[in-house]
């Protein structure tokens, strides 16, 4: 017997895109619109975990070190949470997790690592070893910035009028 489950949920309710993919440089990105699926959006307020956003801007424009980073902030959240404090990856995992499309294991880990090593540079609260011939552990200190979060009523304003 063969049983299977699934669900769906709805990412872009409605979605206004205005773009030319022959134009680089047009302006018209910037005036599409998206509206997000309720359920999406719930999905996001009640599971997001928070980024630093001096440190993206600080690893700005490499898109390598930027996943590294939010991947990193969210593995150091969802670990830290249940009271681990470092993480052993394969190079093999991390390949399939940020470079599927590098041809050689070789020049994979070369960039992973010169990636890696900028985003230790500005979120010294995780530290790294490689583990020669093998991968990496990573140990967290704790996340890259502390989650708050937000009542569900804001309280009145206290302002006077």
């Amino acid at each position: 017997m063969t049983e299977t489950h699934g669900a769906s949920m709805q990412i872009g309710a409605a979605w206004n895109l205005m773009w030319h993919n022959k134009l680089i440089g047009q302006k018209g990105l910037f005036q599409s619109t998206i509206q997000v699926g309720e359920e999406f959006y719930q999905d996001c307020v009640e599971n997001a975990v928070p980024v630093d956003v001096r440190i993206i801007r600080g690893l700005w424009p490499n898109c390598m070190a930027f996943d590294i980073y939010v991947w990193l902030t969210y593995r150091a959240h969802t670990l830290i949470a249940t009271r681990r404090w470092f993480l052993d990856l394969s190079w093999g995992s991390l390949k399939m997790q940020f470079g599927f499309q590098y041809n050689s294991m070789r020049k994979f880990r070369q960039n992973f690592l010169l990636a890696l090593k900028r985003v230790s540079f500005l979120y010294q609260k995780m530290e790294f070893e490689e583990r020669p011939g093998q991968g990496i552990t990573f140990r967290f200190k704790r996340p890259s910035i502390q989650s708050v979060r937000v009542p569900d009523q804001l309280p009145a304003s206290t302002e006077k009028k």
